[in-house]
């Protein structure tokens, strides 16, 4: 039997699509370190000593999930022209998943982020069609595409406002039922997000001379692999120390600390040894140690920030 073909259900199709482009288990990690970050050290800036845990998580949670896949649905559409040449054995590429349906997954995808912000209040409705809104604008490139596609760090960094953008998403969750106001503390938590988030970018997108590909953009490519490891580990870097900035403005328990030098040492060991012994295999691998230094950014602020709250139902 084909598998090169429509032919299967949708359910196996879509398990095999998301299982190549959109890992559950792996975004599920991302999503609850991410949301849970921005939502406790919210509650602990504008609720101190109690944390609400009702619909606002469940229906904010879920919209960071399905925020992102809609972003991954988008990406399909933008370059998939790219991915046919550049990538041919892709689910989508392949006619496995095609466009069509996943334009009516998107679809559903949207109506469902929308319908889940509507338990929580309009002004939850309205922060999310905004990064609803921004993630169309990403899709378009913000009609400057032929421009951006030669400067590609500024590419990164248009779009990687998204995510300070979702982090303000999640804010605004806190901020509403308690009239609370901006806390400018904040801004660190979306410095550490855009930054770590920057830097994991840059580096799972760098390879060795010959692994380049011409329909592959990578920031090895335009400025060497040396050049673009340094830029991607000091942008990874700089969103890292924000999350060490909170934890020693807002006084973190110790064990807290601990865990960031233990993710801080991970990284830093992965970068070397790449720098002193540059391989392929390691060059494909900076990914994975920026993910951990993004991901142990996001569980220092989490931890921190839910230390010495009361976690309350309030459903």
């Amino acid at each position: 039997m084909a598998i090169d073909s429509p032919a299967l259900p949708f359910p196996k199709r879509f398990k095999l699509y998301l299982d190549e482009r959109f890992p559950l288990a792996t975004h599920l990690v991302v999503v609850i370190a991410f949301f849970f970050s921005s939502y406790f050290l919210a509650e602990r800036l504008l609720r101190p000593g109690e944390s609400l845990f009702g619909i606002p998580v469940i229906a904010g949670s879920v919209t960071v999930l399905f925020s992102l896949f809609f972003l991954r649905v988008l990406d399909e559409f933008k370059d998939y022209e790219k991915d046919l040449v550049g990538h041919p054995d892709r689910i989508v590429s392949r006619g496995i998943m095609p466009l069509s349906e996943l334009k009516v997954v998107g679809i559903v995808v949207v109506g469902a982020m929308l319908a889940l912000n509507a338990l929580v209040g309009l002004h939850a409705v309205a922060a999310c069609l905004v990064v609803i809104g921004f993630a169309l604008l990403m899709y378009k490139e913000f009609f400057i595409g032929e421009w951006l596609s030669k400067h590609l760090v500024i590419y990164a960094v248009t779009h990687q406002l998204i995510t300070p953008l979702i982090c303000l998403y999640v804010y605004t969750l806190v901020a509403f039922p308690t009239a609370g106001g901006w806390n400018a503390l904040f801004w660190l938590q979306l410095a550490m997000g855009a930054g770590t988030g920057l830097g994991w970018e840059i580096s799972r997108k760098i390879r060795f001379p010959e692994e380049e590909h011409d329909q592959v953009d990578t920031y090895s490519k335009n400025v060497g692999y040396e050049a673009a490891s340094a830029l991607a580990f000091t942008i990874l870097m700089a969103g890292a120390m924000c999350a060490l900035a909170l934890a020693l403005m807002l006084r973190f328990p110790p064990y807290v600390f601990g865990l960031f030098v233990l993710g801080l040492t991970l990284t830093d060991i992965g970068f070397v040894r790449f720098w002193r012994k540059p391989t392929a295999k390691g060059a494909r691998k900076l990914g994975d140690w920026a993910a951990v230094m993004m991901l142990t950014s996001y569980l220092t602020v989490t931890l921190g920030a839910l230390a010495g709250q009361a976690v309350r139902l309030g459903f």
